[in-house]
């Protein structure tokens, strides 16, 4: 029986969506790769793919952070993919000066991979200034995922996946 069981374990995670392999910097100019910068621990990660969809983040950010306290591992995100290239400096140089200093290390920006990102937060293009969440588990495989505003129901459903 607990042969069944491992074996249906291990199936279930082969089937599990893995989170796609995209590199990124901080805003502190930090090149990284994303989900492998988590170290191989559960991450909470708040993505926005519009300039509209600032307000939408820094509203999760700031719900995270009141409800879970600043040890808790999460990162924001901005996809300039689509933003034409002359003008990423003065968006990213924007977002310096809007996120403190502190919190520079947290943001991640995108500027390739925006179809595969989407693909795994589920984007719906009828939503696009919606901030998409989803939390990546140590093996890098998707374990949940919303978009939308920060309602208790999810804050329940974040707490219950760590």
């Amino acid at each position: 029986m607990k042969t069944l069981a491992l074996l249906l374990a291990a199936a279930c995670a082969a089937a599990a969506q893995q989170f796609p392999s995209v590199e990124a910097q901080t805003l502190t100019d930090k090149k990284l790769t994303v989900p492998s910068a988590f170290s191989g621990k559960p991450t909470l990660l708040i993505l926005g793919f519009s300039q509209a969809s600032q307000k939408a983040s820094e509203a999760w950010g700031r719900e995270l952070l009141q409800d879970f306290g600043k040890d808790f591992r999460f990162y924001s995100a901005a996809v300039l993919e689509e933003a034409p290239r002359l003008i990423r400096p003065m968006i990213m140089g924007g977002m310096k000066r809007s996120i403190p200093k502190e919190g520079h290390d947290r943001f991640f920006i995108f500027v390739k991979g925006e179809s595969q990102l989407k693909q795994a937060v589920g984007f719906d293009p009828k939503s696009p200034d919606d901030a998409y969440l989803v939390i990546v588990d140590a093996n890098g495989a998707l374990k949940w995922r919303f978009h939308g505003k920060p309602g208790a129901a999810q804050v329940a459903e974040i707490k219950a996946a760590f």
